[in-house]
This record gives C-alpha cells, sequence and structure tokens, in this order.
C-alpha cells in the first residue's frame, strides 16, 4: 500500500501545480528527494551511552537505524575533538519519506504545544527547508480526592514529585468532587501553575455527566475509555470533543486486556502489513490514534519491551476512514 501523502501528490497536488505554473511536463514539477532527521547531543561528550538510547529512539521514530554523526574538527572551548561521536541523523526517501511527513503534519505538529505553524522564512534558496523541534516532554497527572485542602495537598505533592513549578495538564480523575477542583484549576490556569485542565473517567456508564461537565466549558482535555472493544464513546464524546476543540487521551486502549483475550491464537490479517503492524497491540493502537478526535492513546505496561512494541503503532502509515472500518470489522468477526 503506497504512503497516502505520496498519492495524494501524484494525484492532485502534481496536477494542480503543472496547471498553475505551466511546467512543460511531470518531472519539472517540484518535488520532495528526501527528509533528513537529525539529533545534536552535546551530552554524550559526558556520557556515551546516552547516544545509544538516542539512536534507538530516533530509529523507532523514523522507522529506519539511524547512523552516527561525528565531530568534523576538534574545538578545544566545548571539549570536542575530531571524529568524536556528537549525535545521529536519518535520511528517509521513498514511501518511508512520505510517511513520516504525514505523520509530521498529521499527528506530530498539530500536538506542539502551543503551536502556531512552522516558519515561513526556513527556506535557504536552494529548495532546501529547515525545521528544528525542541524537547517536547509533556508532565501529566491528576487529582483524585474530595475536598480543597485535600485536593490543594493532593496536587501540590504531585509538583514535589515531578520537580518543577508549572504542570502541563491538571486532570480531575473521575470527575471526583469536580466542581471544587474545577474552581482551584481554573485559578491556578490565571496564574501560570497549569498549562491545561481536564477531566477523565473510564467507564461508559459515566458518560451522561462527563458530557455534561465537558459542555460546561473550560476543559481543554477529556480523557476517557476508548478501544476496538470499547467503542462508546465514538457515539457522543469524540464528536462533543471534536467541535469543541478539546484533546482527547484515550485510556483502556486495550479495554484491560479484553482485547487480546479476544484475539490469543489468531493471526494478524494479511494487509495489516501494510499498515507496518508487526502485533495485535500495535494493530489496536493505530485504529484508536487514526480517529481524528484522538490526540494520544496512553497503554499502562511496567515491561520496557511491551512499551517498545506499543511505539511500533506509531511509524508506517495510519489507516483513513475506510481501513479503520475494516479493521474493526475484522475484530468484530473474531
Amino acid at each position: 500500500m503506497a504512503a497516502r501523502l505520496k498519492e495524494k501528490y501524484q494525484s492532485e497536488v502534481l496536477p494542480a501545480l503543472m496547471k498553475e505554473f505551466k511546467y512543460p511536463n511531470r518531472m519539472a514539477v517540484p518535488r520532495l528527494s528526501k527528509i533528513v532527521v537529525n539529533m545534536g547531543l552535546g551530552e554524550a561528550i559526558q556520557n556515551v551511552k546516552i547516544l545509544d538510547a538516542a539512536t534507538r529512539e530516533l530509529g523507532q521514530v523514523c522507522g529506519q537505524k539511524p547512523v552516527v554523526t561525528k565531530a568534523k574538527k576538534s574545538i578545544a572551548a566545548f571539549k570536542v575533538r575530531e571524529g568524536m561521536p556528537i549525535g545521529c541523523m536519518v535520511t528517509l526517501r521513498g514511501d518511508r519519506m512520505y510517511e513520516f511527513l504525514d505523520r509530521l503534519m498529521n499527528v506530530a505538529l498539530p500536538r506542539v504545544r502551543d503551536f502556531r505553524g512552522v516558519p515561513t522564512r526556513s527556506f535557504d534558496g536552494r529548495g532546501n527547508y529547515t525545521l528544528g523541534l525542541r524537547d517536547q516532554l509533556f508532565f501529566a497527572t491528576k487529582v483524585w480526592t474530595s475536598g480543597r485542602a485535600e485536593g490543594v495537598r493532593q496536587m501540590e505533592e504531585s509538583f514535589r514529585r515531578m520537580r518543577g513549578a508549572r504542570m502541563d495538564l491538571m486532570q480531575i480523575h473521575n470527575l471526583l468532587d469536580a466542581a471544587t477542583h474545577t474552581r482551584t484549576l481554573e485559578q491556578w490556569k490565571r496564574e501560570g501553575r497549569v498549562r491545561y485542565i481536564g477531566i477523565t473517567h473510564y467507564t461508559a456508564s459515566a458518560y451522561d455527566e462527563v458530557e455534561r461537565w465537558l459542555r460546561r466549558g473550560g476543559y481543554d482535555f477529556l480523557q476517557i475509555n476508548y478501544s476496538l472493544a470499547e467503542r462508546d464513546a465514538e457515539r457522543r464524546l469524540l464528536p462533543l470533543a471534536q467541535d469543541m476543540k478539546v484533546a482527547v487521551i484515550a485510556n483502556r486502549p486495550f479495554a484491560g486486556a479484553g482485547t487480546f483475550r479476544r484475539v490469543r491464537g489468531r493471526p494478524l490479517p494479511p494487509w495489516a502489513k501494510e499498515l507496518g503492524i508487526a502485533s495485535w497491540a500495535q494493530y489496536f493502537l493505530k485504529w484508536i490514534i487514526a480517529h481524528p478526535a484522538v490526540t494520544c492513546a496512553i497503554p499502562a505496561t511496567s515491561k520496557p519491551e511491551h512499551m517498545q512494541d506499543n511505539l511500533g503503532a506509531a511509524q508506517g502509515a495510519l489507516p483513513d476512514g475506510a481501513t479503520r472500518d475494516r479493521m474493526a470489522k475484522y475484530f468484530a468477526a473474531l
């Protein structure tokens, strides 16, 4: 299955450019030739193990093994010697390049904090464009208690444990004493102590109450259960969140292991390989994060090998609407 962005370029963008700029043939039309993703690691000078972790992470992001970049000359002021490893890079071409750009534009950049578009002055005049991204660590936690004093105490403890003066996201878990904590968090948001406020729940029986609080307004995030085995949220809550521009975190993406019990002993469909799916976990997660209202999924695991497998869902093409329907029908028929 060809990358969807490549198909869009060939079927829509290329003919439109030929018509608008009167190019004599298809080969004269500007096109992408490669994408280079690199990561500089000054810390690797002191700790070479950081480089191992970075190459592994970059490989997971790009779906291709990175190469280690080395210093071209010695710089005494920075304690850098010629030939010293200082970073890593990946050069993407073909379908993999288009798949990466698709995920960058449609998944990653819209989720960058305070995103206001990419710079228009980053072209070098020779057809190259440079884009830099800072570390996007996002600190999120929850308050799950009753009463203002106890809620403040619990949230202050979260600040202490995360060693920060500002929290990216504070969520009112299971709507417990939501009225009290909402007032506190709205004040903290005005003061700059929290960037975003959210509400959470994990069961369909609470959806009516979740919807009432969501319609109240003032919330930036909704965390709700959503999976191939628990699809009730897509009836009202996900469309409502999308209309209100509320980000969605999908919890229980495996329905408490229910999805795995359903597929135990059964092989993946042959066409799953076209989407870069190598496991049932990736199958379930890709289906979830491809929903236009979903910002991210949060599979809970204490096993590093499961975490690495889950990250594979971010590689390869994301399913479109028709493919999501196909995935859901296949699962329902098991």
